[in-house]
């Protein structure tokens, strides 16, 4: 099934999440898993997707955003709207800093 699916089985499953709590866990689930490739080819890709994860009207440049120094994500919740995913998006870029490759299974 696609994200739009996965959201409705999340609501089935657990009412009590909220849709931004839904579409989270499923940007993580079925979205992320798809991206595999080099740092060459996914740096921008994560870049935008790191930055859609944000409240709308916070944008970060692509040197902050994934630079613990420059952005705490514990220390700034208010202003993430999807953090799992961010959280995993953020390991992906750092792995393909590191690696010049990265993929879900290895972020």
């Amino acid at each position: 099934g696609d994200i739009k699916s996965r959201v409705a089985n999340l609501h089935e499953l657990s009412p009590d999440m909220s849709i931004d709590e839904r579409l989270d866990a499923a940007i993580v689930q079925k979205l992320l898993p798809k991206l595999h490739g080099s740092q060459r080819q996914l740096e921008s890709i994560l870049n935008i997707l790191g930055n859609l994860c944000l409240v709308e009207g916070f944008e970060l440049p692509v040197g902050e955003l994934f630079d613990r120094e420059k952005f705490n994500l514990s220390e700034s919740s208010d202003k993430v709207r999807f953090p799992v995913s961010l959280e995993k998006i953020t390991r992906m870029y750092r792995n393909a800093h590191a690696n010049g490759f990265t993929s879900f299974a290895e972020a």
